[in-house]
Formats: C-alpha cells, structure tokens, sequence
C-alpha cells in the first residue's frame, strides 16, 4: 500500500535553504554582469535554477517516515542519476561561494 510521505524538514530550514538559493542566483547575475568569474557563475546560475527543482522531481512519491534530504541521500547511495545531480549542483555552489568569498575578501 502507498503512503505519501508526512516527514519533512522543519519550515526554518526551508526558508533558510530558499532565501540563501534567491542570493546565491542575485549574486551570480551580478557577478555576470560584472564580468567576474563569469563562466563559473554561469554554472552556478545553471546550477542554482535546476538543483530545487530535480530535487522536488526526485522527490515526488518518496517513502513516509524518510525526510527530502534522508531521501536524496538514499537515492545517492543507490547511484540515481537525478540524485548526483543534485549533489553535483550543491557542492558546486558551495565550490562558488567559496571563490566569490575569496574573490571578496582579497588580502
């Protein structure tokens, strides 16, 4: 028998991973604007716009009792495309923020 999933992630979360996702898209226009580290923020623009919406893809129909990110991370393990992807995508933005910070912060 189907159950739908009831477990998520608390709504902190959520605002939190969206509000930094909309900076990190603002951010990544701006640094194309500007002409820095524009190919890698044309990835990450990429990256940012496709990750949320394959993970929600991915995770149309998961199990009750297993959160969206217990999911991917089960799907991971079993070597799902969309969920490599989506790992892919958050460690490159990661990556990015990381570069932009160091870009920023110059000694």
């Amino acid at each position: 028998m189907y159950m739908p999933a009831t477990t998520t992630l608390p709504n902190w979360f959520w605002i939190l991973l969206y509000a930094v996702l909309i900076i990190t898209l603002s951010i990544s226009i701006f640094s194309i604007i500007r002409r820095t580290n524009r190919g890698l923020s044309i990835i990450n623009l990429i990256a940012v716009i496709t990750a949320p919406v394959v993970h929600f893809s991915g995770s149309i129909g998961r199990p009750g009792g297993l959160n969206e990110f217990e999911h991917l991370f089960s799907h991971l393990i079993q070597g799902n495309l969309w969920a490599i992807y989506v790992s892919i995508c958050y460690i490159f933005i990661l990556f990015w923020w990381v570069l932009f910070i160091k870009t920023v912060i110059k000694p």
